[in-house]
């Protein structure tokens, strides 16, 4: 099994990079989805192709 301890200051830098973005195009673009804002997100962190990014990871047990 692997130890994945390790990436949990990764994921919780994504999650803190989504809820802060979100926040400040939601103040932009009120009618924004957040599947769009998500689609977009991806784009931005370079994650779009790597399907490794999730919202329920070891850093939202972190934030938690």
């Amino acid at each position: 099994m692997s130890d994945s301890r390790h990436e949990i200051p990764q994921w919780t830098w994504y999650n803190g990079q989504f809820l802060f973005q979100f926040d400040e195009q939601l103040k932009k673009n009120p009618n924004l989805t957040i599947f769009q804002f998500f689609t977009d997100f991806l784009k931005s962190q370079g994650l779009e192709n790597l399907n490794i990014y999730n919202t329920k990871n070891q850093g939202t047990v972190i934030l938690l």
